[in-house]
């Protein structure tokens, strides 16, 4: 599963056509008053600005969601391969050779979530994983004493 969701030249085509439709739509607006109104003026020289800042708000909002809804679909398809390995676990026709694999795959996935949040938050923090590593056994050792 890509971190990814929405790709990026289609991510950067929406913001371009967001920051070109607001700017020229002050333009226009801007075209129908006339001369001697006070905020033709501003609304001319903000043009390039606002569709700048629209095109980065549309990037933003569209990158949001998509890692929102990727999360969500990650989450989701979790969720019910838990319960399916719980149901099999749960189940007294299944052998106990069958439960020991069983209980192997949703270690397995437990490992997964547990390396995917690792990663995101290694992505949003300086922190690296070996410095919580060497953290962590210098919080052990200090108990120890």
């Amino acid at each position: 599963m890509s971190d990814e969701l929405v790709p990026r030249k289609d991510s950067k085509a929406g913001a371009g056509a967001a920051g070109a439709g607001s700017g020229t739509l002050m333009v226009v607006i801007a075209g129908t008053l006339p001369e001697e109104h006070p905020i033709k003026p501003w609304l001319l020289y903000s043009a390039p600005t606002v569709s700048a800042f629209a095109s980065i708000a549309w990037l933003w909002v569209q990158v949001t969601i998509g890692n929102f809804m990727q999360e969500r679909k990650f989450n989701s398809l979790v969720a019910k391969a838990k319960k399916a390995y719980q149901d099999a676990l749960d189940n007294p026709s299944t052998s106990d050779e069958h439960k020991a694999a069983i209980r192997k795959q949703l270690e397995e996935l437990e490992k997964l979530v547990s390396m995917r949040h690792m990663k995101q938050l290694t992505q949003i923090s300086p922190i690296s994983i070996a410095d919580v590593q060497k953290l962590h056994a210098d919080v052990r050792a200090s108990e120890v004493r």
